[in-house]
């Protein structure tokens, strides 16, 4: 079931499955800034990830002595959401653990997902909620793609993301879908070129920004959208190898495993514990130009 949202500046569709961003444009054009989700490249728009980040070693965690087995980024890309609220520019959308989930994750729980626009931001705002009697241990964060180029006389090699501020930090590198010990430079001042080969070793993984703003910026320099990612510790950028037509801008709270973990969830480097009771709130916002 698709929701849309709209105001003077800016319209969005998104889907209960998943409650996934599908589609967001200028309210007076027809130009997409969401990825097309084409299945024979990457055929997804926007996955909520959840109750992990990333990859685990061997696709495994441990809890309390007993084993669990988890697929790249959770499962909550994949549930059904029910749908608690619905005004013509906000939707709040809810799924809870259910026998399936309870397999694979043991833990109660409530997942609300909202959209909601202000003038020419959409933001997007997640909260977990601990019904049960422990703590409950999870990542969580955002996987947006964006069509780029937009312009079809321009390649995505043109256009280059522009933080806000000066960074220094280098790009984790995956192994196997696990964060190795090598790390490899990819700013240049302010800036990363979106290069054909900047994805050639998976996605880049960034620590310890000083940035909560970025801006994605064409071969003119000018920008398409600034991404807000405010209090979000880590920033993934990613497009599939090979296929220079989007690329997903990601704040997590959370990361896939170390090469070195030892697979104790609740040691997980980038992981939340959140009390009984406990509210966990973020959320991030795609401002259009």
């Amino acid at each position: 079931m698709n929701v849309t949202l709209s105001n003077h500046y800016i319209t969005a569709i998104v889907d209960s499955q998943g409650a996934e961003l599908q589609s967001l444009k200028k309210s007076d054009s027809d130009v997409e800034y969401i990825w097309k989700a084409d299945p024979n490249i990457w055929g997804r728009h926007a996955p909520i990830l959840f109750p992990i980040v990333g990859k685990l070693k061997d696709n495994t965690y441990r809890y309390e002595g007993q084993e669990y087995h988890l697929s790249q980024h959770g499962f909550a890309r994949n549930m059904n959401f029910k749908k608690l609220i619905e005004e013509k520019d906000m939707v709040l959308m809810e799924m809870q653990e259910s026998d399936e989930t309870l397999r694979v994750y043991p833990f109660h729980f409530s997942l609300q997902i909202s959209y909601y626009l202000w003038k020419n931001i959409l933001y997007s705002k997640f909260q977990v909620h601990n019904t049960d009697s422990k703590p409950i241990y999870f990542s969580i964060g955002g996987h947006p793609g964006f069509s780029c180029p937009i312009d079809p006389n321009q390649s995505r090699s043109d256009h280059y993301l522009e933080f806000e501020k000066t960074e220094s930090a280098e790009s984790h590198i995956l192994e196997n879908g696990v964060i190795s010990k090598r790390t490899k430079p990819v700013f240049r001042g302010k800036k990363i070129q979106l290069t054909d080969s900047i994805f050639d070793e998976d996605a880049l993984i960034l620590k310890n920004l000083s940035s909560e703003k970025v801006a994605l910026k064409d071969g003119n320099g000018s920008s398409l959208l600034n991404f807000h990612f405010p209090n979000f510790p880590y920033l993934g950028i990613w497009s599939q190898k090979d296929a220079p037509a989007y690329v997903c801008i990601e704040p997590w709270h959370g990361l896939a495993d170390n090469a070195d973990h030892s697979g104790d969830l609740t040691t997980k480097e980038g992981i939340q514990k959140l009390e009984p009771e406990g509210v966990f709130t973020c959320e991030y916002g795609i401002e259009i130009e």
